[in-house]
């Protein structure tokens, strides 16, 4: 990074992660005192998660004018950006880490370089997605699917603007961008009520026109309100520095996906197309935990990492990230408790072509709240607790796989029903190997210095 660099970050200002707004002066419009003045980042998170919720009603709700047939091909295609994702070899994931604990060291021009490299980077994974989708499309097996080559192509623009939205939220860090970044989920709320117009009037075609217009224009968004500001930049001694660190979090994540879609593999081979297509409520319960969970963590991650950077204090870290996953885990299970007496009604109400899916979509709600408690497990890559971490995402990826094999081989009902309950035994089992492997972390590091990497 030889050379005098020239400070880029917004406003020529060192970002603050401690502070609420690191400009706040009580001056200018009323948009910019609310701005200055957002009273906290649990403020940010909550509202980041209500446009999660929004976002999975509004998903869900729009399941009344797109049959199971036609659904399970979109979640064909989920199912299969989950495993391409691998061109990202970790290092959205490791700008994610190093970026706020950089600038908790108080290197601020080393931090910002680490965001240019991995801008460059993700624009490049976004472009092969693209690509690859398009070409898809365009292959002999996109020419025998009746007339759906435009799906995948329209997939392929949704996954390529939502792997360059993910990685611009990560560069959101104080206070001031926080606020920012509630105004775009705000937007966001507003965009996903509206549009649900598009599903009434054209059905599946709306589905996924509505689905690539809200994933490009808050891509959009991001990118306009970006902290890191400056052309995207080339260092191979950077970029080889976020492969390495960013290594075993492509690992992690990419074996995780890989468990947490292997129910829906096993779907396919006990039932049919049709049979993930009446996954798809399900998967909108599911993926709102998910979406939770990883907005707080937009939030409460870089503050872990920065606090690490400064004081490398490991059972601060770790108590911290488990009293988090305590007050989501108790924010979800009032929600699926209402959620298991209503759905019923609801799908019988607004989406009867999904009947067949009730008794499964109340263990998705069981499991939603239980998936909650897995956001201490983000501990791992604060602290870089390699080891540990291997040894917790092997159990929870064996228990996925065995669970719910089990529940479909050896027992008699319905699949979806017996499917989740598998998913929920296996989420208590790795509840369990979180525990444990967090416990160890922090008797190794106040014991004998055992490394962790």
């Amino acid at each position: 990074m030889g050379g005098k660099s020239r400070p880029i970050y917004q406003k020529n200002r060192q970002p603050d992660l401690r502070t609420p707004s690191p400009n706040s002066t009580g001056k200018g419009s009323f948009l910019e005192r609310t701005i200055n003045h957002v009273p906290s980042t649990w403020r940010y998170a909550g509202l980041a998660m209500a446009a999660q919720a929004v976002q999975m009603a509004c998903s869900i709700v729009a399941l009344r004018w797109v049959p199971p047939e036609q659904m399970g091909i979109w979640l064909a295609l989920l199912l299969a950006e989950s495993y391409a994702q691998a061109v990202r070899l970790g290092v959205i994931n490791s700008v994610n880490r190093q970026y706020p604990f950089l600038l908790g060291q108080g290197e601020t021009a080393a931090a910002i370089h680490v965001v240019r490299v991995g801008w460059l980077h993700a624009s490049v994974c976004a472009g092969l997605l693209l690509i690859g989708f398009a070409l898809a499309a365009l292959s002999p097996i996109g020419r025998a699917s009746g007339g759906q080559e435009w799906v995948v192509l329209s997939y392929g623009i949704f996954a390529a603007a939502n792997t360059l939205r993910t990685f611009l939220e990560g560069t959101y860090r104080g206070g001031q961008d926080f606020a920012r970044l509630a105004i775009i989920n705000w937007v966001g709320i507003l965009l996903q009520i509206g549009s649900l117009s598009l599903v009434v009037s054209f059905g599946f075609k709306g589905f996924c026109l509505r689905a690539v217009a809200l994933a490009v224009i808050t891509a959009l968004l991001c990118y306009a309100w970006r902290p890191v500001r400056g052309p995207a930049m080339w260092s191979g001694k950077i970029w080889a520095s976020l492969v390495h660190t960013g290594w075993p979090l492509f690992i992690s994540n990419y074996v995780t996906a890989f468990g947490t879609n292997l129910p829906r593999l096993l779907l396919v081979y006990y039932g049919s197309v049709a049979s993930l297509g009446l996954f798809a409520p399900l998967a909108g319960v599911l993926a709102l935990s998910t979406t939770i969970s990883g907005s707080l963590l937009v939030y409460f991650a870089p503050r872990q990492h920065y606090e690490f950077g400064r004081d490398g204090d490991v059972a601060a870290v770790v108590r911290c990230y488990w009293r988090a996953s305590a007050q989501v885990t108790c924010a979800l299970v009032p929600i699926a408790i209402l959620s298991w007496l209503v759905i019923p009604l609801l799908v019988a109400r607004f989406l009867p072509t999904y009947a067949d899916s009730v008794a499964g979509l109340r263990w998705a709600a069981v499991s939603a709240a239980l998936a909650g408690l897995r956001v201490a497990t983000s501990a791992f890559s604060t602290l870089q607790a390699w080891r540990p971490m291997y040894v917790f995402i092997a159990i929870q990826t064996g228990a996925l796989a065995v669970f719910p094999w089990l529940a479909l081989h050896y027992f008699d009902g319905d699949i979806l029903t017996l499917l989740m309950q598998g998913v929920v035994v296996a989420q208590v089992v790795a509840v369990a190997a979180g525990y444990f492997c967090l416990r160890q972390v922090v008797q190794i590091t106040n014991g004998p210095q055992i490394p962790l990497q």
